[in-house]
């Protein structure tokens, strides 16, 4: 194999593990329809391993490809109304693969009727197959809006060079996951309630989101004028449907990156106010590296792109979870600080729930086995992790039988501690490790909150910590878990709760009617998420909290 190859392997297993811990949820669990840009399908055991794809995969990704771009230009043409708007579209592509940079958009003069979806999708998806094919580099489309269709222009250009977002091999899935879905919709949210309305066409609002994979790490606000007008329900909810889908579509790329999002005030024909328009939203693309770094993390980014590859296909095979290493070849299933390594074969040393909770998917429990390490004492954790470690499935001797029923003794605690609930003094970490994650994505809203400063705000967990036990593979300090809220707010909540919990005993109450609690109180409660509290709406808070009360007597109701 040779001293080089292995320390490049170390070097670039590193690489991963310091990703994985700092990498946001990935695509797993329930799926919505792909006309809202997600995929159908279930989550599936990984299974890592570097695959030439058969032909009629690879032309079933192809085809996935191409209608996941058109859904996503669809979502991004169906809102532009106005005859004589342009909307241009910046793609990436490589063996069918394609991967959005870009896209800009225009305003027009006049009203236009409404453009048939099936027409549109019919003849886009024809040019897509055509134009774009087995083309390696940039794609550009420019759709002009007439009267009741779009035209549409195309060219290429082979001589960009390939961004480092960019997927090289098609993926077979359309869409997005819940949980990308709801991290999108969450930050669109946050957007438009900063942003407000726009005084006029001089208004504008510049934002840098940070993605990674397909998680959403966090966004910051840039410069902006002429913001925060007082507009109603529907235009919000229009504009944050807007942003959402301007922002979905960058999901799809490899890696961490940061797009920028450029809105202005707009006036559409026959409407007196301005409204917000998306007109530019771009990947940045800071400088690139040169020599042995450039070619090592060229490797490390093809590495990463077939484990995600894998994750988003969510491949299924009851046999294995993770595998195999070499001076050629080499993948790591990252999960929690912990890396498995070897030539797939099951991990039969862990107990049975564990393994059975990590089969549904490396990703999404990466968060839950890292909260449950937590749990552990500092010399158990760092000896499981360890072990762990050392573990090599190439070679059943790769432990000793000591280390082996080390491993398995503390594999066994792990599994002791699934179903137990959370003691006093664990919630008080976790709710201080809940405060510090707020912190490091929102810094500026912590701050002006005073977050854990004895002041009037606090971390509420949407689903709470004493039925964290009940959410087998969900990690409860996840950041769509996590809302800031003032005190006023919490106190209410807390009530809400206190009636979940005397009309059910601990004992009875289950996974789903928790979640099923979670959605009462988001959905009058919502509002006041991660804003800073208007001491005037003390009685839309009362009424919330009524309205929520009856909803909850409903839900005790049921039985």
């Amino acid at each position: 194999m040779g001293q080089d190859a292995s320390m490049r392997g170390v070097l670039l297993g590193l690489a991963v593990l310091l990703q994985a811990c700092a990498a946001g949820p990935m695509a797993s669990g329930g799926l919505l329809p792909s006309s809202a840009l997600v995929p159908e399908g279930t989550p599936g055991v990984v299974f890592l391993r570097e695959q030439r794809k058969a032909e009629p995969e690879l032309s079933e990704a192809r085809r996935a490809e191409a209608g996941c771009a058109l859904a996503q230009v669809w979502g991004l043409v169906r809102g532009v109304d106005e005859v004589g708007a342009r909307v241009e579209v910046r793609f990436w592509a490589r063996g069918g693969a394609l991967t959005l940079l870009s896209h800009r958009t225009t305003g027009g003069q006049e009203r236009a009727a409404p453009v048939d979806e099936t027409a549109f999708s019919k003849r886009f998806q024809g040019l897509l197959v055509s134009y774009v094919g087995e083309r390696t580099g940039e794609v550009i489309f420019t759709l002009h809006r007439e009267r009741s269709a779009w035209s549409v222009d195309f060219r290429a250009s082979s001589d960009v060079p390939q961004p480092p977002e960019a997927k090289t091999q098609p993926v077979r899935r359309e869409g997005v996951s819940v949980e990308t879905y709801a991290a999108v919709t969450r930050v669109a949210g946050e957007m438009v309630r900063l942003m407000g309305g726009p005084s006029g066409r001089d208004a504008s609002f510049i934002a840098t989101v940070t993605l990674d994979d397909d998680g959403v790490s966090g966004w910051e606000a840039g410069s902006h004028e002429g913001t925060g007008r007082e507009v109603g329900s529907a235009a919000r909810e229009r504009l944050q449907g807007e942003l959402i889908q301007a922002l979905l579509p960058f999901t799809h790329g490899v890696g961490p990156r940061e797009v920028r999002l450029t809105l202005r005030g707009n006036h559409r024909p026959g409407e007196s106010t301005a409204i917000w328009r998306v007109a530019v939203a771009e990947t940045l693309h800071p400088e690139s590296p040169s020599g042995e770094d450039a070619e090592l993390i060229a490797e490390y980014r093809a590495l990463h792109e077939s484990i995600l590859r894998e994750w988003r296909e969510e491949v299924a095979d009851s046999a294995r979870l993770a595998l195999s290493i070499g001076a050629e070849e080499l993948a790591f299933w990252v999960i929690g600080g912990v890396v498995a390594h070897g030539a797939g074969i099951v991990l039969e040393v862990v107990a049975p729930k564990l393994v059975q909770i990590l089969l549904r998917g490396g990703a999404r429990a990466r968060g839950w086995l890292s909260t449950l390490l937590q749990r552990l004492p500092s010399a158990e954790r760092k000896a499981f992790e360890s072990l762990w470690k050392k573990v090599d499935l190439r070679r059943a001797g790769s432990l000793s039988k000591a280390e082996e029923r080390e491993l398995s003794r503390l594999a066994k605690r792990l599994e002791e501690l699934i179903g137990a609930p959370l003691s006093s003094d664990e919630k008080r970490d976790f709710r201080e490790m809940a405060r510090t994650s707020f912190r490091q994505l929102h810094p500026e809203l912590a701050e002006a909150m005073k977050l854990g400063k004895r002041g009037l705000y606090e971390i509420h967990h949407r689903r709470p910590l004493e039925y964290a036990h009940l959410l087998l593979g969900e990690d409860i300090n996840a950041r769509n878990n996590l809302v800031a809220v003032s005190q006023p707010v919490h106190r209410r909540i807390n009530i809400l709760w206190t009636k979940f919990r005397n009309g059910r005993g601990v004992s009875e109450v289950s996974a789903e009617e928790v979640s099923q609690m979670a959605e009462i109180v988001d959905r009058h409660f919502q509002r006041w998420y991660d804003v800073l509290y208007d001491s005037q709406s003390t009685s839309a808070l009362d009424t919330a909290t009524e309205m929520a009360l009856r909803d909850i007597e409903k839900l005790l109701a049921k039985g």
